[in-house]
């Protein structure tokens, strides 16, 4: 499937990763995951979890330390 634009919301890779997954010609294997292409390189389509509310606070706080430095 080609996309004008990198799907940025993990809600929009979500439902394109069940449309998938519901399409019998193109079920992934067992262990395979669904990729795509962010002009770069390959990445996971759906990609980690939403960050905590510790680690967006950590790294909120890291930003910081560096702008002082």
């Amino acid at each position: 499937m080609a996309f004008s634009r990198i799907l940025l919301r993990r809600d929009e890779r979500e439902a394109i990763a069940a449309r998938l997954n519901n399409d019998p010609g193109h079920r992934p294997h067992v262990g395979a995951l669904w990729q795509m292409f962010n002009g770069e390189d390959w990445v996971p389509l759906l990609g980690p979890e939403p960050l905590t509310e510790e680690q967006i606070a950590e790294r909120t706080a890291r930003v910081g330390e560096l702008a002082l430095e």
